[in-house]
This record gives C-alpha cells, structure tokens and sequence, in this order.
C-alpha cells in the first residue's frame, strides 16, 4: 500500500492492480505488517518506521531529510538515496537489499527497542521540572 502526498490516485498513471495506492492513510496503520518503508526521508516517517522496528529506504528530496537519511543508513537501519537518484531501479535494488540483508531488520529492531525505553515526553517534563525546582 503507498499514499498519494493528496494527489487524486487516479491522477498518478500507474497500472491498476501492481500497487495498492490511497489518498491519505493513518502512518500507525500504514505500518502494520510492513517488511520495508520506502519514504521521503521526513522526520515523522523516519521516527516512525525506527520506533516501530521497520527498515527504510529513504528517498529525500531536500537537504533536512537527506540528513534524516544518512542518520538513518548510519544507524545501519537503513539506505540513503541520493537527493535526485529516485529512479525505479535505484529504489528496488535498495529494498531488495534491505529484504535480503537481515542486519537492516536487527538494527531497525535495535532503534525500536531504543526508543521503547526512552522516558515519555510526560516523563522528561517532570525531571526537568524536579531538577529546576531542585
């Protein structure tokens, strides 16, 4: 399943039955069951498949989400196209790897178990008020 980023589906000019495209979904459910995310390199999207322990192949079309990108690729949970290498070819051969390449999916799991035992913003809030009051 992939969004459209609003775009009418029909609009797109994909050959109808090769890939399940929606207007907009919820990110929580677009990620359920999900082997590999394929995205723009975002924060939202990229702390999303990390805190659900889904490698990515990101594609940034701008410097912020390049360095997203590289983070991501440096934590070893993903890859990192260039900023304009988003040709058909460079993103299969990135999720083919990642599918094939079980240390994506161990350290995509690692940046999940991370951020699982991080403290709540909630939590962070309180220590910081404890330690200005203290």
């Amino acid at each position: 399943m992939a969004t459209s980023g609003g775009i009418p589906v029909g609009d797109l000019g994909l050959e109808p039955g090769r890939v399940e495209m929606v207007t907009f979904v919820p990110a929580a459910e677009l990620l359920d069951g999900v082997s590999v995310i394929v995205h723009h390199g975002g924060s939202g999207t990229t702390f999303g498949a990390a805190a659900r322990g889904i490698p990515a192949v990101a594609v940034p079309g701008a410097p912020g989400q390049q360095r997203q990108a590289f983070r991501l690729q440096a934590a070893g949970a993903g890859l990192a196209l260039p900023i304009g290498d988003q040709a058909p070819e460079s993103v299969t051969a990135a999720v083919v790897r990642l599918l094939a390449e079980p240390g994506f999916t161990a350290a995509a799991q690692r940046l999940r178990d991370e951020i699982a035992a991080m403290p709540s913003a909630a939590e962070v809030a309180r220590r910081l008020v404890a330690a200005v009051a203290a």
